[in-house]
């Protein structure tokens, strides 16, 4: 469906509201999700910045040996905060 340029704070009737990511894994001939997407495309740019990890996640992936989603998660989950952590943290930081 196409959109119409509307000015600022003016809303057209023709707009579909969503995740760009979502609407892109729409359009792939693959049953896959917006979030998958992103996943991939981390494991992507991660593999062409010459992660050597990540460019054997992707071999695995190929090969349907591993999902997306078991790779990001060995490459990228144990390194980052949960979201809750880091708001729990902005209002219980230790005073002293």
């Amino acid at each position: 469906m196409p959109t119409q340029r509307t000015s600022v704070g003016e809303l057209s009737s023709t707009t579909e509201k969503g995740k760009t990511r979502d609407k892109i894994a729409e359009q792939i001939d693959f049953p896959l999700s917006g979030r998958t997407l992103s996943k991939g495309m981390k494991i992507y740019e991660a593999a062409k910045d010459s992660n050597k990890d990540a460019q054997e996640s992707l071999k695995k992936i190929d090969n349907k040996e591993s999902s997306i989603t078991a790779e990001y998660k060995k490459l990228f989950k144990k390194d980052e905060i949960p979201k809750w952590a880091i708001k729990y943290s902005d209002y219980h930081m230790p005073t002293t």
